[in-house]
């Protein structure tokens, strides 16, 4: 029939209805009636059925794209061939696709927009046939059935939770929800694309090579057998495989748009958009970079790095690595394995970090002959080679390969060529050839082509003025510039250069001796919107607005509707205002001192005359909005920027834009990038975060003499080398009070000030309270404070004053260096509160200077540059107080024993406190001044401080308690009697503590230590050190080097540490000797293996990967740390503390089971007894068996019971061997412990 049909009532006569493309709607079928499609005309327009509420059955045509909606009966559709659009509606319906992609939704309504999620359309059958299906399912007892090749089909959900493991032949699963819940969408074992929505969601693949894309959130993606490939946009995105078999679990991909590190048994990685940094892990990898400045980690395995454009730091780990740097200046690292590496072009850097690179093959290395812009060069500076030892330690040899030479290094280790200890070789492939002359000319490799050791930093890395990540290779010296905005710079190995910028800063040093300043604070910040969400309430600027936009004028606050909108990532006004709404955001300016606003904007043609947009600002004085200058916005495009007043900066600063006129089609504003710029004092105050590393690193801080100073600083000089770590001040040209507090004495002072835990020393610049600090420091083994302007202007400065305040024997300050470089004006240096030994250093660069408080023989007054005591008039009133005038200069001090040590300024010491100044002057006053003072007595009794010099000197102490500080070279110092504070310093010490409770810090160098009688602590510090306690309970800390420790008499603690070298410890001599004598190891984290004594002679040991192997004679006691430690008893009564981890405490016997304790026993530990023979009486090593019981009756038995000793709980483990009711052996375990035989190892 032709037309629109209305049916009638009556069930019979139609059996068959015909359309030629009009739309039937609301015809009821009560019976087995089947409805064709067939259009009479021949033509192929679509017809659309939509079936009312009876149970229908519904047959499209095999040549038409059908459109057909069941009703709300159960109903049966058949769409026949072609692409067929079929939706079930409500009911329990069957929908056969049929031929072609066909669309089946067993959804309640046809309005994809409006899905039921909780399943109101029932358990639908959707049957798809030949083509690309797609399925809509809204239910967990929605059926989809697909033959096997016919083609690739979809379902989609709104569901949050579904499953396709049960839709054999269906490829793809799509959520369509609207982020109400996370959504949990799960493959069959075919190869399924599944894509996620914008929250935490969860995708598992199953079988099959699998396509698992994230979406926004932080999302876990479970690829299973087969190759399957993430998709990872968010830094909680989280990927697992679990199979390791390449052939079932297949070789998988994660695509990333941010930061990756590959997890177990995922095998390749490809960086995308913004993403830089990639880590592979064991397995054999592939990672692909993109075209920024990538950096990218292969770990171990055998792995290909693809550094592609940008200048990459490629780190291809251990194993036999295929690294391509690609165009631009890259840095290479083969690392350990035979590497083939092809730097591509730019100038480029292939680093040797350590020995075992193996044999490794370089491909397009351009020597120093090549073109300029490309030349490459090899770092072997890690290695110890320097221009000295070049000629020594490597060799260049030509490989005849063609028409151009290959060319092969080889490297040799510190015993040179001549020892003949390859550290491994480099094979350059081709190299480039230069034109000289008529011809080409193989172009020779040279020293040139090497980065050496001892060189100055040979590259510069510069941030910008956002916040950036800046990391260092290797162990390359480098100069970092950080610029503005709060970096991160990880200098990593080499003695470099690190300037934070403006910005709160993390500076790590790493390795090396690194010098690093935190830099100022910044003045400017700036509020942005750069309208890239479709929200009020961006904030994209270092300073956040004081709200979000808020409309009016008729005008709905809403992003994304009425007729001021967020639309495309600008804020849009649009034809159909009326005039009189408006929009604003509010901003604080207090303090501000300029402001400017800015933004570009876009107006269509038609927008003109009286229909605009004014920029208005508010006026805080009469309380008003006022147009600013320039700030009608109409057709124009243009860049906007106009400095607000004085009377528009304030804390209550907005701006207004005002619609004006009556618009219509066409007419609309766009406006993009909203900025408003302002200089606020002290907006940002560069609060820095700065981590030393190992070496002797120099933290600096700058007060800065034109804008805002550095800010509070958090320093932790790290793990020092032999001249410790430096933190240095420098101040400006205006008057400054600068005060050194130890921790305790500045809490006394600001209980509520909240310091760092870590915090030994506290600095503060011009007050006393939390407000004044500029410095938290730990493990800082030097202060330098530089009052004078470093600019260099004439000299000028102000009238500074210095403070010391505290005992500093209990912090990393070395006693030999707090220095203190005066100005050109009048500096006042006050000691008067400073109760440790420390030496202070006062630099008098000219003015009228005053030192507060009595000099101490150890301190040294350095004159200005030319000066000697000589030309000084001296003078000392009745109270002691003398007085040094010369026409240009005076200091005024009090030294107890007349003239303190003079020290030189002519010996420019202006990077490092040395000690050369100590032997210059000391007591060097002429005869004219003997009235003044006199020369230090000569020790007798009481108590004293002796200072040495950088020469070799000898220093005895009193019958006191004496300080005796050695400085530089190899020294003789005697205690004798008092409890004396002794510091060997720099070289070869020989230490005699003496009687007393002394503390004996050896230095570096090779020292001998004796601690004498009574309890000591000694500290052997860096060096290959042989330390005796001697008599009393001492403590002994062997320090960094290959030390020999032996306790004496007494009950000795032996103190390790990370990284201390490979110790002897002796509890109690050679020999024996008496006394319980413990190694405290709780320092380590890493997996400890100890045995108590079951060597040769009783021979102990302590190996772990952090603390050495360490060589242990009669010692009873261990403390262990946080690693998963074994420890083995002896035949000595132990006393065993494992800490925490998962350990095991080892018995062999009976002999060392018995009488044992343990401190610590938690769960996850374990005593081993599987050594131990358990029935003496039967051949052969038997196993134990838990029992309980009154008593033993069988040998091979454990018993465990209770006890409580002064109160305390031990839990007893006992055993029998000999198969009486005796115990041959009790292990003690403090607190009450249920154990099982989980608990042992029998």
């Amino acid at each position: 029939m032709n037309g629109h049909y209305t049916g009638t009532t009556a069930e019979t006569g139609i059996e068959l209805i015909n359309f030629n493309g009009a739309f039937f709607n609301g015809y009821q079928l009560v019976g087995d009636y089947a409805v064709s499609r067939a259009d009479p005309t021949g033509g192929t327009r679509t017809v659309n059925l939509a079936a009312s509420t009876a149970n229908n059955f519904i047959a499209g045509e095999d040549a038409d794209n059908d459109a057909i909606t069941g009703g709300l009966g159960n109903d049966l559709i058949f769409g026949g061939g072609d692409n067929d659009d079929l939706v079930g509606g409500l009911g329990d319906d069957l929908l056969v696709g049929g031929a072609g992609n066909d669309d089946l939704d067993a959804r309640d309504t046809g309005d994809p927009d409006a899905l039921d999620l909780v399943g109101a359309g029932g358990g639908d059958t959707l049957v798809g046939g030949l083509g690309s299906d797609t399925y809509g399912v809204d239910d967990l007892l929605d059926v989809v059935v697909e033959a096997a090749g016919e083609g690739t089909d979809t379902v989609e959900t709104f569901m949050t939770e579904l499953s396709m493991a049960t839709m054999a032949n269906v490829e793809n699963l799509v959520y369509r929800g609207a982020d109400a819940g996370a959504f949990v969408g799960t493959g069959n074992a075919g190869n399924n694309d599944i894509t996620s929505g914008d929250l935490n969601d969860t995708l598992s693949g199953l079988g099959g090579i699998d396509i698992l894309r994230g979406g926004l959130g932080a999302d876990t993606m479970i690829g299973g057998d087969g190759n399957d490939t993430y998709f990872v946009d968010d830094a909680g995105d989280v990927v697992t495989e679990t199979n390791t078999d390449l052939v079932v679990g297949g070789t998988d991909l994660v695509e990333s748009s941010v930061d990756f590190t590959l997890g177990a048994n995922v095998e390749n990685l490809d960086l995308n958009d913004t993403a830089v940094r990639g880590t592979g892990n064991a397995a054999n990898n592939v990672i692909t970079g993109n075209n920024a400045n990538n950096e990218l980690f292969g770990a171990g395995g055998t792995d290909t790095l693809n550094g592609s454009d940008g200048n990459d730091l490629l780190d291809g780990g251990d194993g036999n690595d295929t690294i391509n740097g690609g165009d631009d200046n890259d840095t290479i690292i083969g690392g350990a394995g035979n590497d083939t590496i092809d730097v591509g072009g730019g100038f480029n850097t292939v680093v040797y970090n350590a020995a075992g690179f193996g044999g490794d093959i370089i491909n397009s290395f351009d020597s120093v002959g090549g073109t300029a812009a490309n030349q490459d060069l090899i770092n072997i500076s890690a290695l110890g080679i320097t221009a000295a030892n070049f000629a020594q330690r490597v060799t260049i040899a030509d490989i005849e390969d063609g028409a151009t030479d290959d060319t092969l290094i080889t490297i040799y280790d510190a015993g040179g060529i001549a020892g003949g200890v390859v550290l491994g070789t480099i094979r350059l492939e081709e190299v480039e050839a230069t034109v000289s002359g008529t011809g080409a000319t193989a172009v020779g490799v040279s020293a040139l082509d090497f980065i050496l050791a001892g060189a100055a930093p040979t590259s510069t890395i510069n941030g910008d003025n956002n916040a950036n990540t800046l990391n260092g290779v290797g162990t390359t010296s480098e100069t970092f510039n950080a610029n503005g905005g709060n970096d991160t710079v990880n200098a990593n190995g080499g003695n470099d250069v690190v300037n934070g910028g403006e910005g709160a800063d993390i500076l790590n040093g790493g390795d090396g001796n690194d010098t690093l300043s935190g830099g100022i604070g910044s003045n400017i910040g700036a509020f942005v919107d750069s309208f890239g969400t479709e929200a009020y309430s961006n904030n994209n600027g270092t300073i956040s607005f004081a709200g979000d936009w808020a409309e009016g004028g008729g005008e709905t606050t809403s992003a994304t509707g009425g007729d001021i909108s967020i639309e495309g990532g600008r804020l849009q006004f649009n034809e159909n205002l009326d005039g009189g709404e408006w929009i604003q955001r509010a901003f604080n300016l207090t303090g501000a001192t300029s402001a400017t606003v800015q933004f570009a904007f876009t107006g269509d043609g038609s927008v003109t005359g009286t229909e605009n947009v004014t920029v208005q600002a508010w006026n805080h004085t009469s309380n008003s909005w006022q147009n600013l200058a320039g700030g009608v916005l109409n057709s124009t495009n243009a860049n906007f920027s106009v400095a607000l007043s004085a009377q528009q900066i304030g804390p209550q600063s907005a701006i207004r834009f005002q619609v004006n006129g009556d618009w219509d089609g066409g007419d609309n504003v766009f406006i993009d990038n909203f900025i408003v710029n302002a200089t606020i004092p002290g907006l940002n105050a560069g609060v820095d975060t700065v981590n030393g590393g190992n070496g002797d690193d120099t933290i600096v801080w700058n007060a800065n003499a034109s804008g805002p100073t550095d800010g509070r600083d958090v320093v932790d000089g790290g793990t020092e080398g032999g001249a410790g770590d430096t933190f240095s001040i420098v101040g400006n040209a205006s008057t400054e009070t600068y005060r050194i507090y130890t921790r305790a004495e500045f809490a006394a002072l600001n209980p509520a000030a909240a310091l760092l835990a870590a915090t030994e020393i506290v600095v503060t610049r011009n007050g006393t309270d939390a407000a004044s600090v500029i410095a938290e420091l730990s493990e800082i083994e030097e202060i330098r404070i530089n009052g004078a302007d470093p600019s260099g202007t004439g000299g000028l400065a102000g009238n500074d004053n210095f403070e010391i305040i505290g005992d500093f024997s209990t912090t990393s300050l070395r006693l030999n260096t707090i220095t203190i470089d005066g100005a050109a004006g009048d500096d006042t240096v006050d000691i008067s509160a400073l109760t440790s030994a420390h030496r202070i250093v006062f630099r008098s660069n000219g003015g009228n200077d005053t030192i507060v408080g009595t000099l101490r023989p150890q301190d040294v007054i350095e004159l200005p540059d030319g000066a000697a005591p000589e030309d000084y008039e001296i003078t000392t009133d009745a109270n002691g107080v003398t007085t040094m005038t010369s026409p240009t200069h005076s200091i005024c001090f009090t030294a107890g024993d007349g003239m303190p040590q003079f020290g030189s300024g002519d010996e420019e010491d202006e990077d490092e406190d040395d000690d050369d100044h100590d032997d210059d002057d000391d007591d060097d006053c002429d005869a004219d001044d003997d009235d003044a003072g006199t020369p230090a007595p000569t020790p007798t009794g009481g108590s004293n401080v002796r200072v040495g010099t950088a020469s070799g000197d000898v220093l005895l102490g009193t019958s006191g308690g004496d300080s005796i500080i050695g400085l530089a070279g190899d020294d003789v110092l005697i205690g004798e009697a008092g409890d004396d504070a002794i510091s060997g310093g720099d070289g070869a010490d020989f230490v005699d503590g003496g009687a007393g409770r002394d503390t004996v810090h050896g230095g570096s160098g090779d020292d001998h230590v004796f601690a004498g009688a009574d309890a000591d602590l000694v500290n052997g510090e860096a060096g290959a050190d042989r330390l005796f306690g001697q008599g009393g309970n001492d403590v002994i800390n062997a320090g960094a080097g290959d030390d020999a420790a032996f306790g004496g008499a007494g009950n000795d603690l032996f103190v390790g540490e990370v990284g201390d070298g490979n110790d002897t410890y002796y509890g109690d001599e050679i020999d024996g000797g008496n006394g319980v004598d413990t190694l405290d190891l709780s320092a380590i984290s890493a997996n400890l293996t100890v045995d108590l004594g079951n060597g040769m002679l009783g021979r102990g040991s302590a190996v772990s990967s952090q603390s050495g192997s360490d060589t242990l004679w009669h010692i009873e006691n261990v403390a262990t740390g946080s690693g998963n430690d074994t420890i083995t008893a002896s035949r000595a009564v132990n006393v065993m503390e494992g800490g925490a981890g998962d350990d095991v405490f080892r018995f062999s016997d009976v002999e060392s089971a018995d009488g044992d304790t343990i401190l610590d026993f938690q769960p996850g530990d374990r005593l081993d007894l599987s050594g131990m023979d358990a029935n003496s009486g039967v051949a052969g090593n038997q196993n134990f068996t838990l029992v309980n019981g009154p008593a033993f009756d069988a040998a091979a038995q454990l018993m465990v019971s209770y006890e409580e000793r002064e109160g305390v709980a031990y839990t007893v483990v006992s055993g029998n061997v000999g198969g009486d009711a005796a115990e041959e052996f009790r292990i003690e375990l403090k607190g009450s412990h249920n154990l099982t035989a989980n608990n042992f190892v029998l």
